[in-house]
């Protein structure tokens, strides 16, 4: 064992056969059939070299390392060693798991690979139009030959390319869920929505929430992958999230619903919502929930944010740059809201409703592997969280210290987000940001909202809230620097952005001052406009 850096983060390096490999860049491993019987094959995928590499990896770049052996037993022993050091224990493939059968020689062996039967099939569903039109040349390209290694386990993948918008929640909503192992979404943030609501949306939603789910980046903005990889240093490529899936280790991650509030106007004019069934109602109002109207991952938003992703669509042959394109005209033709904001800071016995992600990692100690790799969702169970407010000095693992430094001090602006607005008295625990000059409102549950966008430094995949922002009496000029500072989160001090971590929230939106825009976006998808309330 050797150890070295990449990306400025400790890497252990391990001898197969007369070669140095990263653990992290193995695939699996496969034997060889028939009068190659007794050679295996580590399928390996080094990220790129050079000044323009980036440290991205290339389906295209695969280097298998092939060993010979005398007898069986050699390969077994060679075999189990070489999945004990490179592959993530507990993985969702089975790769090195005791007393299984081995799909080659049938032999009962300690390191063997599990069945067919058992090991099942991996469904992989692809967007074509996903990012600039290209996901099924990326699929073949970065995708398949690292899922071949697959085989190694007894895994069938089976690809599908979706024609329609909506297909793959409809395919999510039917699939026989005893017939797969996983399904991979290869596309942007919207396929990865899809897929989550088609499971959620289930009658069997209990069972369908602890299913796998994979996500690789082939779109425009790709934030749930970009989070995912960036904590751990890792390049947020096509490649490399294919590795992740044949590495095939879970994550935990938080999820939300969000739904509307019915709400009767009271003897003014004014209204009052709901955040949750059981929260106390003030005299005079009545507020319902209706049904629960889309699951989420990743966001909320609301004015300018989501009128950036909603109304930059008709650009998006431009790929990641129309949201670049959409910012510059909304700055350019402002728009101020009428708004109430209302939230429950995150505090005490706070409920945080997990969902499960495919993380990669060789070492035994899930804590302290720096080469962790989060790339898969597997929808999960609710549990208690208990613990107390946010801790300022928590633990952010990410791999540049200066992010980690960055992530710190959004966190210290959280806590001071917790006191913004005012009190409810007729709700203990909430608050509220009003006024006629809201700009947008954004709740996060990842750090990164696009490859591009660091805009919600403190999020941490599990700590049972969204990251609320609210921008607020921003002139042209302030909001454009404002926005050009996103890339590194250096944002969030900024004295007319509040910054806290909601466990419930409200938005009640009013008119914007050009009559246009209003549209509310969940996980970057279009779900209602304007004058609607909207709780998670």
């Amino acid at each position: 064992h050797r150890t070295g850096a990449r990306g400025g983060a400790r890497t252990m390096r391990i001898d197969v056969g007369r070669y140095s490999i990263d653990p992290r860049d193995v695939a699996g491993v496969t034997r060889g059939a028939g009068a190659r019987g007794l050679e295996l094959t580590v399928h390996i995928f080094p990220p790129k070299k050079g000044l323009f590499g980036g440290g991205k990896r290339s389906g295209d770049l695969r280097k298998p390392v092939t060993l010979s052996f005398n007898s069986e037993a050699e390969l077994f022993t060679a075999r189990r060693d070489i999945l004990r050091r490179c592959m993530p224990h507990g993985n969702l493939w089975g790769w090195g798991e005791t007393g299984r059968r081995d799909s080659v020689s049938g032999a009962v062996a300690a390191d063997a690979v599990p069945e067919p039967s058992k090991a099942g099939r991996l469904l992989v569903l692809v967007n074509p139009a996903a990012g600039k039109g290209r996901g099924v040349a990326a699929y073949e390209r970065d995708v398949a030959p690292v899922l071949a290694a697959l085989s190694g386990c007894g895994v069938v993948v089976e690809m599908r390319v979706t024609a329609l918008r909506g297909e793959a929640m409809k395919i999510a909503n039917a699939l026989d869920l005893d017939a797969y192992r996983a399904v991979v979404c290869v596309g942007g943030d919207g396929t990865l929505a899809e897929v989550f609501n088609g499971l959620m949306t289930r009658p069997d939603a209990a069972r369908a929430q602890s299913f796998p789910v994979g996500v690789v980046p082939a779109g425009s903005g790709n934030a749930v992958a970009k989070s995912l990889t960036h904590r751990v240093s890792q390049p947020c490529d096509i490649c490399t999230a294919a590795l992740a899936v044949a590495r095939g280790r879970l994550v935990s991650l938080d999820r939300a619903e969000f739904g509307t509030l019915e709400e009767e106007a009271k003897e003014e004019g004014t209204s009052e919502g709901d955040a949750s069934p059981g929260s106390p109602r003030q005299e005079g109002a009545r507020s319902e929930r209706l049904p629960i109207a889309m699951h989420a991952l990743l966001s909320l938003s609301w004015g300018f944010f989501s009128d950036v992703d909603i109304e930059s669509e008709r650009w998006r042959f431009l790929g990641g740059a129309r949201f670049t394109v959409g910012a510059i005209v909304r700055v350019l033709f402002m728009r101020r809201y009428d708004a109430r904001i209302r939230f429950r800071p995150l505090g005490a016995e706070d409920a945080a409703d997990a969902a499960f992600f495919l993380e990669d990692g060789s070492s035994d100690d899930d804590d302290e592997q720096d080469g962790a790799f989060y790339n898969k969702f597997d929808i999960s169970r609710s549990r208690k969280r208990k613990g107390s407010t946010y801790n300022v000095s928590g633990a952010h693992r990410m791999g540049n210290p200066r992010d980690s430094r960055v992530a710190k001090r959004a966190a210290k602006a959280a806590a001071r987000g917790a006191t913004a607005g005012v009190e409810m008295p007729e709700r203990p625990g909430w608050r509220e940001i009003a006024g006629t000059d809201v700009q947008g409102v954004w709740a996060l549950n990842l750090p990164w909202a696009a490859e591009d966008m660091f805009a919600a430094p403190a999020a941490q995949c599990s700590d049972g809230a969204f990251d609320l922002l609210v921008f607020k009496g921003h002139s042209r000029l302030s909001l454009l620097l404002n926005l050009l500072k996103l890339d590194a989160g250096g944002h969030v001090p900024h004295s007319r952005v509040t910054y806290v971590k909601a466990s419930e929230l409200e938005v009640h939106p009013g008119a914007s001052s050009t009559g246009r825009g209003g549209y509310i976006a969940v996980d970057g998808e279009l779900v209602a406009r304007a004058r609607e309330a909207w709780a998670g």
